[in-house]
């Protein structure tokens, strides 16, 4: 049995509190500043210059691949730079 359990949680979180100093210096996880949010309509419409009909228009048709969440669309910032990539290509 432990005598004091409040000793055994502070050894613990010691523990991990090392071992994520540990992974954090190894470079091993990445953090979350690197993580772009996927885009609402509106903000992939305006990143594109397009209207916002115009933009639901690709989306419907499948150019730019999307997803939801709930009721709310959202777009992969990949997803908007391989349409973008696409379109430049079919214009040369």
């Amino acid at each position: 049995m432990i005598a004091n359990p409040f000793d055994y949680i502070d050894k613990r979180l010691t523990l991990i509190e090392t071992l994520l100093l540990e992974i954090k210096s190894n470079d091993q996880v990445s953090t979350s500043t690197n993580v772009r949010q996927p885009a609402t309509r509106e903000e992939a419409a305006a990143f594109l210059n397009l209207s916002l009909p115009t933009f639901d228009k690709l989306l419907t048709s499948s150019q730019i691949n999307y997803f939801r969440i709930g009721r709310q669309v959202r777009i992969k910032w990949d997803d908007i730079q391989t349409y973008v990539n696409k379109k430049g290509a079919a214009q040369q």
